[in-house]
């Protein structure tokens, strides 16, 4: 090996030596820049694990329409159900059949034999559960006062063809006939004996081709929102011999039928013939808010100004409809079939369309309560809407959209308020018969009263929320202070021994103003938007009924609590059980048999 070699040899464990001394001079260096870095910048979070989205709850109910038929093979073409159990259908030979259990089983009132040469009998119409009429041919009213006996009872149309009636009272009508040259609308005191005749002929003033005219009016059908209130609906002539149409016209009247002035006209929105084949259909949720279907034009109308002004919407309506309430309405297209069911659940603004497999076409329907309602038609078919548990089967049950429940807590409050007021007045009976409560009972009720004022505090807030403070709340507020400030001192003189006063039962007291506010707050919102319109005159009258009985309920409780004497108490607080117990009972008739809701 030469000397060369010898010094390469030596060399080589030196270069290896120095070069893995960089190396690890290299990474020490780059740890420690890669840890200052990590000082100097903050290292990202790792991205959190998604929690899995929850699977929606599985429905719990759903709508089904099941087959409640009458066992005749008879046509039915009008039904009329008064509340969800309690109901009347009407057809051929002369029948009228009654139900008291939603359609399980039928009592024949008239006819019902299919070979009895009888006039159908049509245009079934109810104000309360005794008072009804119904038309047999064309001239016949029949009338009932006690929901099962029928008469004759003076005659509708009068020469004319009778195209709408409607009985605000038990003794007055209006009726809107018709014939092929013309209409007109007739008024009744007598519950339909004689008529007076309200207008000679409809009559409005249009612009034709640049010219003034006053053209004749056809009135097709009419709805009332209250006893004095109400809207008849019709289309005008062109007035150049064509019969084509140009105008849809609304009367109104304020004085029951008495008289009516033109309210509206609508123009260029109504097809030749919509009157005489396709009439339209109106109807009013509240003096406010109304719908206006034109069939044969394709038109779906509505108003929130009283019928002024109307604007156009989507059309999914073609025939019939009816709201059980403000919000929920149905409407079947009779004229062509009958079977698809168009629905709203929003007072109207949309509606959607679903078909349902009737076993025969639809002739009438009658929708007494959001969830429930009833169809009929050719054969004795009966066919009963309502909600069921989602495992529910029945033989020939039927799918149907699921309507919405009930949001209102009204009548449970209302309930639990008689509860509470008969509590109370087993308490004081009580406390009377063993010459008073205790000393200890005083201050136990003078310490619990502070949980029971935040809670009337809480009702209070969400009542005043809702009637804008007015004069009313701050007459209950004033009375509830009164009321504290009484409750405070005669639970102090109880204690040392004075003689029993109405105010030791504060706890009990503020339960019952609670409770009372909630159910005052809950009156608006069920006006709003569950107040039966199935039977108008009878949906107001339980809204007056309900105000006046919570007036009632307040004004006693505050007497109750203020009193300083046994006598005065006991006077103010058979008051307040009467109130209490009449408002349980009138909420639950708000809700039309609302123990049967899912």
């Amino acid at each position: 090996m030469n000397h060369r070699a010898r010094l390469a040899g030596k060399r080589a464990p030196l270069v290896v030596t120095a070069t893995l001394a960089c190396l690890l001079l290299g990474l020490v260096s780059a740890n420690v820049a890669l840890a200052q870095r990590s000082k100097s910048t903050p290292a990202k979070p790792k991205p959190a694990m998604s929690a899995p989205a929850k699977p929606a709850a599985a429905p719990k109910v759903k709508g089904i329409f099941e087959p409640v038929n009458f066992k005749e093979d008879l046509r039915l073409e009008s039904v009329c159900f008064l509340t969800p159990e309690l109901g009347y259908a009407s057809g051929e030979a002369g029948t009228i059949i009654r139900t008291t259990d939603g359609g399980e089983s039928w009592t024949v009132q008239l006819g019902g034999d299919p070979q009895t040469q009888l006039p159908p009998v049509h245009s079934l119409r109810f104000i309360d559960e005794t008072h009804g009429w119904a038309i047999m041919g064309d001239k016949k009213l029949l009338r009932t006062t006690d929901g099962e006996n029928w008469q004759e009872y003076g005659r509708s149309g009068e020469g004319w063809g009778c195209k709408d009636y409607i009985f605000t009272s038990p003794t007055t009508a209006v009726q809107l006939l018709g014939s092929d040259d013309g209409n007109r609308i007739t008024y009744t005191k007598d519950g339909g004996l004689t008529y007076q005749q309200v207008n000679p002929s409809c009559q409005v003033g249009l612009e034709i081709n640049g010219l003034r005219r006053n053209v004749s009016c056809r009135l097709s059908t009419m709805h009332f929102v209250s006893p004095e209130v109400g809207y008849a609906v019709g289309a005008t002539e062109s007035g150049n011999g064509d019969a084509s149409l140009s105008a849809i016209v609304i009367l109104k009247t304020t004085d029951g039928g008495g008289s009516w002035v033109a309210h509206a006209v609508v123009e260029n929105v109504a097809k030749a013939y919509e009157s005489w084949y396709y009439p339209q259909q109106i109807f009013f949720t509240d003096e406010n808010n109304g719908v206006l279907v034109l069939p044969w034009s394709e038109k779906f109308l509505v108003t929130s100004d009283g019928g002024r002004t109307w604007e156009g919407r989507f059309f999914a309506v073609r025939g019939p409809f009816k709201f059980a309430d403000p919000e929920v309405g149905w409407s079947f297209n009779i004229h062509h079939g009958g079977k698809d069911l168009s629905f709203t659940t929003n007072g109207g603004k949309l509606w959607t369309t679903r078909p349902i497999k009737f076993a025969a076409e639809v002739k009438a329907f009658s929708l007494p309560r959001r969830d429930r309602g009833y169809v009929v038609g050719d054969h004795g078919m009966v066919y009963r809407y309502r909600t069921v548990p989602i495992n529910y089967e029945a033989p020939h049950i039927l799918d149907a959209p699921l309507m919405p429940g009930f949001d209102s807590s009204l009548d449970e409050e209302a309930e639990t308020l008689a509860t509470e007021v008969a509590a109370l007045e087993d308490a004081v009976e009580s406390d009377a018969g063993s010459g008073g409560a205790t000393a200890t009972d005083a201050n136990d009720d003078a310490e619990e009263s502070e949980d029971a004022d935040e809670m009337t505090a809480e009702a209070d807030a969400g009542s005043d929320s809702k009637d804008g403070g007015s004069a009313e709340g701050e007459s209950d507020d004033a009375n509830e202070e009164d009321g504290d400030a009484a409750v405070a001192s005669g639970a102090a003189s109880d204690a040392k021994g004075a003689t029993w006063s109405p105010q030791r039962y504060g706890t009990r007291l503020q339960k019952i103003q609670a409770t009372l506010a909630s159910v005052s707050a809950g009156i608006p919102k069920f006006q709003g938007k569950l107040r039966n319109l199935n039977l108008i005159f009878f949906g107001l009258q339980i809204l007056d009924e309900l105000t006046d009985q919570g007036s009632s309920a307040q004004t006693a409780l505050a007497s109750f609590r203020s009193a300083r004497d046994s006598e005065s108490a006991r006077a103010a607080l058979a008051e307040l059980s009467q109130a209490a117990q009449a408002l349980a009972a009138t909420a639950r008739a708000a809700f039309r048999g609302n123990a049967l809701k899912p």
